[in-house]
Parts: C-alpha cells; sequence; structure tokens
C-alpha cells in the first residue's frame, strides 16, 4: 500500500482544483466566484470551499474532494451549516462535492449528508458528483441555469 504525504495530498488537491476550474470555464466561463471563507462570531472558527457559483439569489458551495475523505466532507458540512451566514438563510446555500477520487462513488457522500442532516437538522441543501458526473452535466447544458437545474435533479 502506497502511503501519501500530506505534501503530495495538498498537491494533488491544488492540481484538481486547477483541473475543475479550467474544465467548468471552457463551458461557462467567468461563472466561478472563487474559494468562499465563512467565519462565525468567533474568529477563531472558519471554513472554506474550494470554489463557488452566484446564480438567482443561491450561491453554490463547491468542494473538491481528491483523497476519499467522506468523513472530512460531513465535518466542513456540519460547519457550514452552523455559520451565521448560512444559518440565518440555508435556502440562499447549496453545497456541492465534486469527487475526483477514482472509482468513488458519490452516492456514499450522499448517504452521510442525509444522515446527518436528518440526525442535527440541518437546512444546506446539498449533492455530490463524481468528476464523469460533472462531465457529463456540463456536456449536456447548454447554460449555467441548465447545468444547475440538472445537478439538483439528482
Amino acid at each position: 500500500m502506497e502511503i501519501m504525504t500530506d505534501i503530495e495530498n495538498t498537491s494533488k488537491a491544488g492540481d484538481n482544483e486547477k483541473k475543475f476550474r479550467k474544465l467548468f470555464s471552457n463551458k461557462f466561463p467567468d461563472v466561478l466566484k472563487g474559494k468562499k471563507i465563512f467565519t462565525n462570531e468567533n474568529p477563531d472558527v472558519s471554513i472554506s470551499v474550494d470554489d463557488s457559483i452566484e446564480r438567482n439569489g443561491v450561491t453554490i458551495l463547491i468542494e473538491i474532494d481528491s483523497g476519499n475523505m467522506a468523513k472530512l466532507i460531513v465535518g466542513q458540512f456540519c460547519l457550514l451549516s452552523q455559520m451565521q451566514e448560512i444559518l440565518k438563510n440555508p435556502e440562499k446555500y447549496y453545497f456541492l462535492v465534486v469527487h475526483y477520487y477514482a472509482n468513488y462513488k458519490p452516492q456514499r457522500t450522499k448517504n452521510n449528508l442525509s444522515f446527518i442532516s436528518k440526525k442535527i437538522d440541518l437546512k444546506l441543501g446539498f449533492n455530490a458528483i463524481s468528476l464523469a458526473d460533472l462531465e457529463k452535466f456540463l456536456t449536456e447544458s447548454n447554460d449555467i441555469d441548465g447545468f444547475i437545474n440538472r445537478l439538483r435533479a439528482t
């Protein structure tokens, strides 16, 4: 078994974020709004996402998962759900995980997020897709609204 160091994992994650931006921007230029960082009343608590899309009053918070980190994604989702800005208006946000990890089944992440949402009553909407799903949705969508509708329908 090969063990990946933190430096290698960070590099891979950064590469996948760049690949995502290039892939997405080739189809829909000027749509991605970049990384978002959320803080709360405690300045020592913050959480970020890799990229975002702002459309029709909703911000899609995009996390690129490069290392099969479903447990960390659940923690990130819980923290995001408790940030004041999101907590006040969860309908204005949507959490999207794009799994770049080979052969990962996004349904696992959906199941985990669904479980924790119901268990502790979190209101933030979400979805998880694979890189193949992302490519398919981009190909099948004529505009960004079509992409978002396709994303929310799965």
